[in-house]
């Protein structure tokens, strides 16, 4: 829980736990926070922060220099030296008041079956709040936070495919634009982890599937499951060779999707690739509806399955919104493990031309291409 100190200046930020219920419930019970026979924790973060805006703190300055000042034009050096030690003081005066403690709950899923918490945030300094806090709280090593490149490690270290890391490079789908100077992408947002280029190709393969394939994807989730996919709403690109920049289509008042647009096909012949989706996803009976951030991992804006029928209490209410969670994570694992099958495997340079034909095809404002893919140490990596 979170302990703020009883005296002194608080500092910046402070996080403990609390049973996501709300702020300020801290009484943790089977009842209220363990799911699924102790397999899942719900819980939730509260972090703190306790900062001085800066239009305070120059009030506060400027309020201190007149009362200086008196009759003079301006302040001697040891008056401000003063000045800055009187500032100082009002602003630690601010803090301990509590008048800019800022809280807020961020819920937190711990599934023990995959082994790994769920943060309903991508933001970087709540990743870091929580893991300083689980590594305080359970005395274990730090958390890592997982991107496409890190689960793509995982899932082929898994399968005894992890030799094909080594000669997996960015995928030149379409010729290098005007002013790149290289014969293959560098994504400069996969500079941190250097596989996390995957899961922007894995956005361009469903974005193929969906048009190419009638948005179908059988996956291996405990058992086999169709899926049905869509792109919806939102297409973030950036171009993966860093020339031509960033694009963001909406869907207009038509409810026209962005894929649909000629400037999305263009964007991909210029060599941009999505970064960001809204996606559906659906299986026999459900839906969900998210926007994925694919590189980074990144799911937000997730609207749940609602059943047809009311819940009987609030307990069956968090058991369904937590089983069709931990549901949508097993089926986006599932749906890139399907993509990687294909990525690391010798059927690749297959798709992968296949997927060149469709930029190429898909795009009437560009010039027919012809694209040469340069080999590798194991030709069926891209």
């Amino acid at each position: 829980t979170l302990r703020s100190p009883d005296i002194g200046e608080p500092p910046e930020i402070e996080v403990g736990w609390n049973t996501g219920v709300h702020l300020f419930d801290e009484r943790f019970d089977h009842e209220t926070c363990l799911f699924d026979g102790g397999a899942v924790a719900h819980v939730g973060m509260r972090m703190d922060t306790n900062r001085v805006p800066s239009e305070i703190k120059r009030s506060l300055r400027a309020q201190q220099e007149k009362a200086l000042l008196g009759e003079q034009a301006f302040l001697s050096r040891a008056q401000k030296r003063e000045l800055r030690d009187l500032v100082g003081r009002a602003v630690r005066d601010e803090l301990v008041s509590g008048r800019h403690r800022r809280s807020k709950m961020i819920p937190v899923l711990w599934d023990a079956d995959r082994g790994c918490l769920l943060c309903a945030s991508g933001a970087s300094g709540a990743l870091d709040a929580l893991t300083s806090l689980w590594a305080d709280t359970f005395d274990t090593g730090l958390l890592h936070a997982q991107s496409a490149g890190t689960i793509a490690a995982e899932i082929l270290l898994r399968r005894k495919r992890d030799d094909r890391l080594e000669t997996m490079a960015p995928t030149a789908f379409t010729k290098a634009p005007e002013g790149s100077g290289q014969d293959r992408p560098e994504p400069a947002w996969a500079s941190r982890e250097p596989l996390d280029f995957l899961g922007n190709e894995w956005l361009i393969w469903l974005w193929f599937v969906c048009e190419e394939r009638g948005g179908h994807v059988v996956v291996q989730a405990d058992t086999p499951v169709e899926l049905s996919i869509a792109i919806d709403h939102t297409l973030e690109t950036e171009c993966a060779w860093g020339v031509t920049g960033k694009q963001s289509l909406r869907s207009g008042p038509e409810g026209i999707s962005p894929i649909r647009m000629i400037e999305a096909k263009d964007a991909l012949a210029s060599g941009k690739w999505p970064r960001r989706a809204s996606l559906i996803i659906a299986d026999e009976s459900l839906t969900w509806n998210f926007t994925m951030q694919a590189d980074r991992w990144l799911v937000g804006a997730c609207t749940l399955p609602r059943p047809e029928e009311p819940f009987e209490d609030p307990r069956a209410e968090a058991e369904d919104r937590i089983e069709q969670t931990r549901r949508l994570d097993r089926y986006l694992l599932a749906l890139f493990e399907a993509f990687l099958d294909i990525r690391a495997s010798e059927r690749w340079p297959e798709e992968r031309q296949a997927i060149s034909r469709w930029i190429r095809d898909a795009s009437p404002s560009r010039p027919e291409v012809h694209v040469v893919h340069r080999s590798e140490r194991a030709d069926h990596v891209g």
